[in-house]
């Protein structure tokens, strides 16, 4: 059981193609932060060679972060 916990461990995160989750920098336009979003389907590697079909954002699983403050203008 140790053996395969130890296993579990090592294998994370998994050696893939995929990044997600990466932090999406804003154009500004007339002081509102622009984000552009896309939604999109995509062969998304889960595992080393294992591929499932995924719905992304900007083709990332997790979609992309984006970091906002109290009383900023956004638009998506």
């Amino acid at each position: 059981m140790d053996a395969m916990h130890e296993a579990g461990i090592k294998a994370f995160p998994a050696k893939t193609a995929g990044k997600g989750n990466q932090l999406l920098e804003p154009k500004i336009v007339k002081g509102v932060k622009v984000y552009d979003i896309t939604a999109s389907v995509i062969q998304w590697e889960t595992a080393p060679g294992q591929k499932v079909e995924a719905w992304t954002y900007n083709e990332q699983v997790p979609g992309p972060t984006i970091r906002v403050k109290e009383g900023d203008r956004v638009r998506l």
